[in-house]
């Protein structure tokens, strides 16, 4: 005996539970295939558009939604908008892994249902309006159209405006935080501080009610904050920002090492602010800090952090020579040296330029102790590192303006070596 329909859909629902999702799948079309109703018909397409977009087979969901979709036209359509309108949501999540074009299509689709439900004063469709304007602007952000994204998300926020819930504030937040994304790179600082304050005033009081969720999203505001407020040239406040989210990622990291890049980059964030406002020895002491945390992490995963690690050390040759701690400089800028240069024997194109920066500094810094006559004997020394950084310099094709300086650098320094002694 076959097995019934009820049968097929409670072995669909007990490998669902289970997680099974392939086996799951199998038992919902055979329940399909046995569907009497149009309704029972529209659910199971539902289920299974819902699921193939979990396993990935996109084509075959929106395949399924698109069929429910259809089934819809054998009723009133003013019966079912809010249905359908949920359904050309999901064929728009769907088509943001496929085509973008086709995702904003349906997404205003949705949206033109729920714009209709809500002006009949219908406020339970208010958060699927908001839901459905954030969801456009995403997908315009992942367009690249900052325009409609910007607009989109101004109007999410003022329907959520409306849904004074917990819910809606979280989300709202994450608008504000995007908007605040989208002027940085249009390098409207003014409007991008604006937006990520109004971010972290809402994300600040959903953490008190639930930290360990709000938490991460709180910590990337602040930084982002202090990244505005460093490009403004307002550094104590960036300074204060960034603090902030330095105790945040160091909670983080210490329940998660996952959080542990995040410490790392935040330290260098206060390293580099401090040396800009010339606080090179407290520059120095956030740099050993981000070292520390590079050093780890280069231990677990080399491939993904050496080159930060040989940045910082950099960095901290660059503060030494600030403070006119030479050896102290020579003995960073060597250790950078050496990575870069392994770094570069790999990948070439990617890290010889960084190579060239650090080996450049490594030549001033030579240059100024045997103007005080203390190192004559590097002039050998000197003429390797700058014939090497030639070398490198003559196969980047780039005309940046730090490569035209390196290269000015470098000619300047080989022919006061070559004449050095000469005379």
């Amino acid at each position: 005996m076959n097995p019934s329909f009820e049968e097929h859909i409670n072995n669909a629902e007990l490998f669902l539970r289970e997680n099974e999702l392939d086996k799951s799948i199998r038992y919902y079309e055979e329940a399909l295939n046995l569907a009497s109703t149009i309704q029972e018909k529209i659910d199971l397409h539902n289920v299974l558009g819902r699921l193939f977009q979990k396993t990935g087979n996109y084509k075959k969901s929106i395949s399924h939604f698109e069929a429910s979709l259809d089934l819809y036209d054998n009723f009133p359509e003013t019966d079912y908008l809010g249905e359908k309108a949920v359904i050309f949501n999901n064929i728009g999540a769907v088509h943001i892994e496929l085509d973008i074009g086709k995702a904003i299509q349906n997404y205003k689709s949705a949206r033109t249902i729920y714009t209709t439900l809500t002006t009949t004063g219908d406020k339970a469709y208010y958060p699927h309006l908001a839901n459905t304007e954030f969801a456009l602007a995403e997908a315009y952000l992942e367009k690249n159209d900052f325009f409609n994204a910007k607009k989109n998300y101004r109007e999410a926020i003022k329907v959520y405006e409306q849904i004074p819930d917990y819910a809606s504030a979280e989300l709202k937040a994450s608008a504000y935080y995007q908007l605040g994304n989208i002027y940085t790179e249009e390098f409207n600082l003014f409007d991008a501080r604006v937006n990520y304050s109004k971010s972290l005033v809402l994300l600040k009081d959903l953490s008190l009610k639930d930290e360990k969720s709000y938490t991460p999203i709180l910590a990337a505001v602040l930084n982002n904050l202090g990244v505005t407020y460093k490009t403004m040239g307002e550094h104590q406040k960036a300074l204060d920002s960034y603090e902030e989210t330095l105790k945040l990622y160091q909670n983080l990291a210490n329940q998660n090492v996952l959080f542990l890049p995040y410490v790392a980059a935040t330290t260098n964030s206060l390293s580099i602010v401090h040396a800009e406002l010339g606080n090179h020895e407290r520059a120095m002491d956030y740099g050993r800090d981000t070292i520390a945390v590079y050093n780890g992490l280069t231990d677990t995963n080399p491939d993904e952090y050496t080159h930060y690690l040989a940045t910082s050390l950099h960095n901290l040759g660059l503060f030494g020579f600030e403070l006119k701690k030479f050896d102290l400089a020579e003995e960073y800028f060597e250790q950078a040296l050496a990575i870069r240069r392994s770094l570069a024997l790999k990948q070439s194109e990617a890290f010889d330029a960084d190579f060239c920066a650090t080996a450049l500094n490594l030549v001033e810094l030579y240059h100024v102790k045997m103007e005080s006559k203390l190192a004559i004997k590097r002039k050998t020394k000197c003429l390797e590192l700058l014939h090497d950084v030639d070398g490198r310099l003559q196969r980047q094709d780039e005309d940046r303006p730090v490569l035209r300086s390196m290269k000015s650098d470098c000619r300047y320094y080989l022919d006061y070596f070559t004449q050095l002694g000469t005379d």
